[in-house]
């Protein structure tokens, strides 16, 4: 997808200032030409950042990547960097870092900045376009299935099989992420699918209660409470929250105002 990073300059107060004109980038490097660059991640450049500011966390990278596809590059003053687009359907990407054993590199997005070449960085170096992975040489590149497999995510987000997701074994350099996948679906303000509910039920169960009751038992409890949220005006079907979250979607809401869209249609 195009993209200038140019367009994206901010002076200092970067997170309050809208979209410089290419005239007004021009006046700040007049009044000032040691100017420093920079350009917002995430939401509002549709770019996504990765930080590398350690050997170890080159490493690490590398043995999550699998061979990501070549994109843009830059050296910082201590590291590098490189920039992927997000997807057209992804809108927000929330910044994380990403840890195993000490390595740890970052996924700067939604709410970060990132200053760009040829800024200086405090220490004296300028930033700098790798030559074979500058935005003269290559395209930028989509973000790969693996980067966009650590975005944290809530109940708000569709398709997302929860049952499953909590059946495999979260490895290292995976646990931060997926732990913070799981709290977010669990405080996202909408019922829980009754398979769900059962799940923590017996996880719960396993754990605390001495002795755990039996299944049949735990499964007569979910009917019991289920029968009883329906009678409610608070229960919704797999199909009514599914609407929902197609207002959300459509219309940049909140579920709580999404609900009530559904409510008056």
């Amino acid at each position: 997808m195009p993209y200038d990073p140019v367009e994206q300059i901010h002076k200092a107060g970067w997170q309050n200032h809208s979209i410089p004109t290419a005239k007004e980038v021009q006046e700040w490097i007049d009044q000032d030409s040691s100017i420093n660059l920079g350009f917002l991640c995430g939401g509002p450049s549709h770019v996504i950042c990765i930080d590398i500011d350690s050997p170890a966390g080159g490493t690490l990278f590398s043995e999550m990547n699998g061979g990501p596809p070549l994109t843009w590059m830059y050296r910082t003053g201590n590291g590098e960097r490189l920039l992927y687009a997000m997807p057209p359907d992804v809108e927000h990407f929330q910044s994380l870092n990403v840890e195993s054993d000490g390595r740890k590199f970052e996924i700067l997005a939604d709410g970060k900045q990132t200053v760009a070449p040829p800024s200086e960085h405090p220490n004296g170096r300028h930033y700098q376009w790798v030559p074979t992975r500058s935005p003269q040489a290559i395209d930028i590149a989509l973000a790969p299935d693996w980067l966009l497999s650590l975005r944290p995510m809530s109940s708000e987000d569709p398709d997302v099989d929860w049952v499953e997701e909590v059946s495999e074994e979260i490895l290292k350099g995976g646990r931060n992420v997926g732990l913070a996948r799981l709290a977010g679906h669990l405080l996202a303000p909408q019922p829980l699918p009754i398979g769900e509910v059962l799940l923590w039920l017996r996880i719960y169960n396993q754990v605390k209660c001495k002795p755990p009751l039996s299944d049949k038992e735990l499964q007569g409890i979910v009917k019991s409470i289920a029968r009883r949220e329906r009678a409610s005006e608070g229960f919704r079907t797999p199909e009514e929250i599914a609407t929902i979250k197609r207002l959300m979607k459509d219309h940049g809401l909140t579920y709580a105002d999404a609900e009530m869209m559904w409510k008056g249609m």
